[in-house]
């Protein structure tokens, strides 16, 4: 819940007020946190249960935080926005079930649970989710605004990142598996080769607004949605006998559609949404980044159950490259959502 909270909060604050030209050098910086985290996590985690144990995976994250708590202290000015609604008591209480019911359903189905109990949670799941809908858009005060699917620009967006974002998250969870698993190489090793993901990140950073700047948001998220696609898939592709160099490679290829493809995502969103409507712009963003990483990760590990079946092993390399494939369908459906764009789409945010 904390996690959940501090991602729209933390982007609001540097986006109310913040004018148009300006939102693209912004989220350059805001997205980083997002690309960084699970890539270095991998190594971090190898290091941490080869050299100490793994309840410093979770420990860890005590200073960690007591450290953000301090500096948010601070350096976040004790501002409150006016406001004249009423908290959404029942739009929360629908939100928070329906939307935890399906990530739960996931869970199950990702585990192979195909049972009535599941079902069940699926269809209940949904359902609140179609009554929050219902009751946003009737309620004075609603949680969330969703007019802001009005917006074509904000709801292609909306439809694009959801998909990205599940194969953002799959990636880097399912390639340190496949290199201890079917590989046989150790944590630390495998964590190595997922830093250069990060190293793709980076080196391509400085170069993010320049490159949407000369060919538009458009080109950029069309291309990096079949970039990622084509390297996420290829990396699981490459037999153990390859050099590593090739795999690394094909791995920082990843890192860099992730990183353009989501700065140019997250950027978009807020093209054509006025500022009074960024609120709730930022959280609906903010929901769809989650929610497709979650599911990213629930369906990988369905794809990964189904190809351990064809391949009659769940640590074969078909297995992975199943588990890679069938997260890859949504993001290839996104990527069609991501053609109804206009195509001066983002303009307004380009800088020359």
């Amino acid at each position: 819940m904390g996690g959940a909270v501090i991602l729209p909060v933390g982007r609001q604050l540097v986006l109310r007020d913040a004018p148009l030209d300006r939102i693209q050098a912004l989220i350059a910086y805001i997205v980083w946190p997002s690309l960084v985290a699970p890539v270095i996590a991998p190594l971090a985690g190898g290091l941490i249960v080869t050299h100490l144990s793994w309840t410093w995976i979770f420990l860890i994250n005590v200073p960690l935080g007591v450290a953000a708590c301090v500096v948010s202290l601070m350096v976040v000015p004790a501002e409150k926005e006016p406001t004249d609604s009423r908290f959404d008591l029942p739009g929360f209480v629908m939100s928070a079930l329906g939307l935890g019911g399906v990530i739960w359903t996931a869970h199950l189905l990702s585990g192979g649970s195909l049972t009535l109990l599941t079902a069940l949670s699926g269809a209940a799941s949904l359902g609140l989710c179609a009554m929050t809908v219902h009751h946003l858009r009737r309620t004075d005060h609603p949680l969330v605004d969703l007019d802001v699917f009005q917006d074509l620009v904000f709801a292609c967006s909306q439809g694009g990142l959801v998909g990205f974002a599940m194969l953002v998250a799959a990636v880097p969870f399912l390639l340190p598996l496949l290199l201890q698993t079917s590989f046989g190489w150790s944590p630390v090793t495998a964590g190595v080769v997922v830093m250069f993901v990060f190293v793709g990140n980076i080196a391509i950073k400085p170069f993010t607004s320049p490159i949407l700047n000369r060919f538009g948001y458009r080109r950029v998220l069309h291309a990096s949605t079949a970039g990622l696609m084509v390297t996420g898939i290829a990396v699981f592709c490459l037999p153990s006998t390859f050099p590593t160099w090739i795999l690394c490679t094909m791995a920082l290829l990843t890192g860099v559609a992730r990183s353009n493809g989501l700065t140019a995502l997250s950027t978009i969103t807020f093209a054509t949404i006025p500022a009074n409507q960024r609120r709730a712009a930022n959280v609906l963003a903010s929901l769809s980044q989650q929610v497709g990483a979650a599911l990213g990760v629930a369906l990988a590990t369905m794809g990964l159950a189904l190809g351990g079946s064809l391949a009659h092993s769940a640590t074969s390399q078909i297995a992975f490259v199943v588990a890679v494939v069938v997260t890859a369908l949504p993001t290839a459906l996104g990527w069609l959502v991501l053609r109804r764009l206009p195509e001066h789409a983002g303009d307004e945010l380009r800088t020359h």
